[in-house]
């Protein structure tokens, strides 16, 4: 389980807001992009809805996880199932060009942009089924 320290800004009902107190990139002394980006942009920090199965207030902290497994195949499901998407288009379609006589180079963009967008339309629509898992929650009150 990935585990982060979080301040409880509102609650409502059983989903509390929360913020980082910090955020990790930037806070060290190093100078990197990072470092950079939130001198210029700034320390604006986001709220997260959370599953609570606690009774919290605003200003409790808490400590919120997310399964590392749900995470992991997120990712996956992000990043790699696209890009099998974009290969396979472009391999396929230059096959079939190759195949009905044609040297052409624009099958193989085509084909790849066709898989891209087949494979994006797939990722919007397999989360649905773990959604929950990738929903983080809140797993323990710190007590001060």
């Amino acid at each position: 389980m990935l585990e982060e320290q979080v301040t409880v800004t509102a609650v409502d009902g059983a989903t509390a807001w929360v913020e980082a107190a910090v955020s990790p990139c930037g806070g060290c002394s190093q100078v990197c992009s990072s470092a950079l980006l939130q001198k210029h942009l700034g320390k604006n920090r986001a709220p997260l809805a959370v599953r609570s199965p606690l009774l919290l207030k605003p200003g409790d902290r808490v400590v919120i996880g997310i399964d590392e497994r749900a995470l992991l195949w997120g990712s996956l499901l992000v990043y790699v199932l696209p890009l099998c998407g974009l290969l396979a288009g472009a391999v396929l379609a230059e096959s079939l060009a190759v195949g009905w006589g044609g040297i052409a180079d624009w099958p193989a963009p085509l084909g790849g942009v066709f898989g891209f967008a087949v494979s994006v339309v797939a990722v919007k629509k397999l989360p649905k089924l773990g959604a929950a898992a990738l929903q983080p929650v809140v797993l323990r009150k710190i007590s001060l």
